[in-house]
């Protein structure tokens, strides 16, 4: 009777073990690189995101997070594709966060002119076309001819950020990059006062606008190969949070010349901005800031939000 009895709790006792143990393991964070989407109501779709979660997160500290902004015509797979990147991500002990902004033209709500050739501001009403939901668009549309060569400084354009995105959809941009960032950092224990925000091109674009959109929320901020009009630009917002910005701008884009970027961080450091400029050698306007990653990473790091 004793030895039944034994027997019995004995029983109990390691299938109340493997429960537990089988609770521990379905409670343990996802990490390594991850596909998600989830439901936009206002949009009535399903939209994806890519996540990175170094293989050293298990919730019992808080990461730091940056989120990457894709260029136009490109995707969150692009973006977290980038040579290195999920590299850097993992030998920093950083999640990373790519967003879809709704679609591959959205423009994540950027509303500050943007300054490009007068060639690639030809192309205008085709991204405003493009930007539509149901577009049948191609990828890598707006990818610079080989043959355009680098950007001259006297061949720019200003061009309003109407004429290039549907007004729709540019909303359904910013909502979509907030969403995500919102799950994350519900999902996962993100540092508060480590969270980052970079971007290129139309990426770029977007993240200077959702830097001074969204001051609260960045540390520092890291746009590339998107240069805006630099007078229209409330740099007083990136001051008073105290969010440090580094542009990053390829001596050889295709697209507009680095000096323009030069003009917007002269601007800032007037009205008091922490702000500064990387001018990548050779870089040209897709891949500038991808080789820049290593000192943007350093940059956006060495940056934590004070308390206020």
């Amino acid at each position: 009777m004793w030895g039944r009895g034994l027997r019995a709790a004995c029983g109990l006792a390691a299938f109340c073990l493997a429960l537990g143990f089988a609770q521990l393991a379905l409670a343990a964070p996802e990490t390594g690189d991850l596909r998600r989407s989830y439901y936009l109501a206002e949009a009535d779709e399903t939209i994806p995101y890519r996540l990175y979660v170094p293989r050293a997160y298990d919730g019992s500290r808080a990461f730091p997070l940056i989120v990457v902004l894709h260029g136009s015509s490109t995707t969150a797979d692009d973006a977290m594709e980038a040579p290195g990147l999920k590299a850097l991500a993992e030998e920093r002990g950083v999640i990373v966060l790519a967003p879809q902004g709704y679609n591959a033209f959205g423009g994540y709500g950027d509303i500050y002119p943007v300054i490009v050739r007068r060639e690639a501001a030809a192309q205008a009403a085709a991204l405003r076309e493009a930007s539509r939901p149901g577009s049948s668009a191609p990828k890598g549309m707006t990818r610079p001819r080989e043959a355009l060569g680098p950007a001259a400084f006297d061949d720019a354009q200003e061009l309003p950020l109407s004429n290039l995105t549907d007004p729709r959809v540019s909303r359904l941009s910013e909502l979509d990059t907030m969403n995500v960032l919102a799950r994350v950092r519900g999902e996962y224990r993100i540092d508060d006062a480590r969270i980052y925000l970079m971007g290129n091109s139309m990426g770029g674009g977007g993240a200077a606008y959702l830097a001074v959109r969204y001051p609260e929320i960045w540390a520092a901020v890291a746009p590339a190969g998107g240069p805006f009009a630099a007078w229209s630009y409330p740099y007083f917002r990136l001051r008073d949070a105290g969010v440090a910005a580094l542009f990053v701008h390829g001596d050889g884009d295709e697209y507009a010349h680095w000096r323009w970027s030069q003009v917007i961080v002269e601007r800032a450091r007037k009205e008091g901005v922490d702000a500064h400029l990387l001018v990548v050698e050779g870089g040209a306007h897709v891949n500038a800031w991808v080789r820049a990653l290593p000192q943007t990473f350093d940059f956006l790091l060495s940056h934590a939000k004070r308390a206020r």
